[in-house]
């Protein structure tokens, strides 16, 4: 299909409960010929330019869902915590995504009594159930697309496009007691939501980053002042190369003004590095000429080009240790010792699964070691996530204090 235009009016959709055993956004996409990317999926519909979201919040103003349901596990706890969380974020209007089990032992009469539960599920939170438009289709994240997933895949974009583009969100005010438990956790977990920018990396030449006066890259020439001594290796003397720059005024999402601008020099030989800070930099004052360091930082340079604001949840493995207070909420409400499986079931719910974010300024760190926050030397205070980008086979994470932004630390790790 091709690329979506500015003529067709924009319709934003939120994929609830999405997850990624059953992803209608991978599925969707690559039924209709599309690339998949890790982000927000644009589709071209006759009606509409359809932008897909797998996370949701109110600055994203979608009016409507498609709502995941499968029809061996039917209306669970996963479904009513992103059904009840997307009304919550002002969505109106549903599709309901009955995932088509290829089990022939799961008979059509099962999934006419999922489709039920869930026409009701909608019902209960203020949606015409009679309303719903539904499909049924197999989904796979993995594998060969078939062709019962591609009409199915064709029949929800027609259903998509039958949506009407101009709908505003309008957020449920009052959660009805029913849905008490859902709400409580949801509630629970909310404070932690961080805003972040999606990030792509757009190759460029090295004379293209030594004419800009500041800006967010990887490699190239970095931004020093004219004064300022270039940075060697404490241990072997050597010039040190830039290998990550961040501008806070390339952030789309409201990073805090004292941030500035941040470079990483990392040596070759050694490893170790060394970050400067630069609260105001300036075109007039910075420093002209080669670079010092090797070829290794400079031959490959890429811009770090800002995307869509999206949203970023905590690793479940470092809830416990460094926001003690909602573990324990967590706990409280489910009476399991154990918050990671509660706190993953409302981060599905929310469709803030941190490997889906990819390359960002902002949010939270992925991390499967785990690595842990770093906390400011200053006020003890967690550091706020400046950027995470994966290069080659690692990923860079730099972090600074919100208030105190002289200490900062880069870390590379799985």
């Amino acid at each position: 299909m091709a690329s979506a235009t500015s003529v067709k009016p924009r319709l934003s959709v939120y994929l609830a409960n999405d997850d990624a055993p059953r992803s209608a956004r991978y599925t969707l996409a690559t039924a209709l010929g599309q690339p998949l990317p890790p982000g927000e999926t644009v589709l071209d519909a006759e009606k509409h330019a359809i932008h897909l979201y797998p996370d949701i919040h109110r600055d994203h103003a979608c009016a409507c869902a498609v709502l995941v349901v499968g029809d061996r596990t039917g209306v669970d706890e996963p479904v009513r915590l992103a059904a009840v969380h997307a009304r919550r974020e002002g969505v109106q209007r549903f599709i309901l995504l009955i995932h088509q089990s290829a089990d022939e032992r799961v008979s059509v009469t099962v999934a006419d009594r999922v489709e039920r539960e869930a026409r009701g599920l909608l019902e209960a939170l203020g949606v015409d159930g009679n309303d719903v438009p539904v499909v049924r289709s197999p989904l796979a994240h993995r594998g060969p697309v078939s062709a019962a997933m591609t009409a199915g895949m064709r029949d929800l974009l027609a259903a998509l496009d039958d949506l009407p583009a101009f709908l505003g969100p309008a957020p449920l005010r009052a959660t009805p007691p029913q849905f008490a438990r859902e709400a409580a956790l949801l509630d629970a977990v909310r404070p932690l939501l961080a805003p972040a920018s999606r990030l792509a990396q757009v190759p460029v030449s090295l004379a293209d980053t030594e004419a800009l006066p500041g800006g967010s890259s990887l490699g190239g020439a970095p931004y020093l002042d004219r004064d300022e001594p270039w940075p060697r290796c404490p241990a072997c003397r050597l010039p040190m190369g830039g290998q990550l720059q961040v501008d806070r005024r390339d952030v789309h999402h409201g990073a805090p003004p004292s941030h500035g601008l941040f470079v990483v020099f990392v040596c070759d030989r050694c490893g170790a590095d060394e970050i400067r800070h630069h609260p105001v930099p300036s075109d007039s004052r910075r420093r002209r000429g080669s670079p010092e360091a090797s070829l290794e930082r400079t031959a490959d340079p890429r811009l770090l080009r800002p995307g869509p604001r999206c949203w970023s949840l905590p690793a479940a493995a470092l809830v416990a240790s460094e926001h003690p207070d909602v573990a324990d909420r967590l706990r409280e409400l489910t009476g399991v010792d154990d918050p990671v499986p509660a706190f993953l079931r409302v981060a599905a719910a929310m469709g803030v699964h941190g490997p889906q974010v990819g390359d960002r300024f902002g949010g939270h760190h992925d991390t499967d070691d785990p690595v842990p926050t770093p906390r400011c030397d200053v006020c003890e205070a967690l550091c706020t996530l400046v950027v995470q980008i994966a290069a080659h086979d690692h990923t860079r994470s730099l972090w600074a204090c919100r208030d105190h932004p002289s200490f900062s630390v880069h870390r590379v790790h799985s």
